[in-house]
């Protein structure tokens, strides 16, 4: 049976650990993840989350394995895009790569940069 994009996107994302804007600032603070921002070249050099490595999600596959920042598999990685739905595509494509643990960025970078869920005194 064919599945629509929205039908694969609801499948990864039932995949991954989805994580708030409250969630990821501590995890960052803490560094105990990695962030990957798998949107376009265009798109993260108009404006991305501080730290973030990027890798388009049409590269991931190719990309990631010779990334540093990702040769070990079980450091957390925190993966987003715009909304959150090529993030979860790609969250479950690193998750079939052998990743331990994907987290995905409830609402991504949009709900970021509106500071959705942020602790007061918290900014980027």
């Amino acid at each position: 049976m064919a599945l629509t994009a929205k039908e694969m996107m609801l499948e990864a994302l039932a995949q991954l650990e989805q994580v708030n804007m409250t969630e990821a600032h501590s995890l960052l603070e803490n560094r105990q993840v990695t962030l990957l921002d798998i949107r376009e070249k265009v798109e993260f050099e108009a404006g991305h989350i501080d730290g973030a490595e990027h890798i388009s999600r049409g590269l991931l596959e190719f990309m990631i394995e010779a990334h540093p920042k990702f040769s070990d598999r079980s450091i957390p990685v925190l993966v987003y895009c715009k909304t959150g739905g090529r993030s979860a595509l790609a969250g479950a494509t690193l998750k079939r790569m052998g990743f331990e643990r994907v987290l995905n960025l409830e609402g991504g970078f949009d709900a970021w940069t509106q500071g959705q869920n942020i602790p007061e005194g918290m900014t980027d």
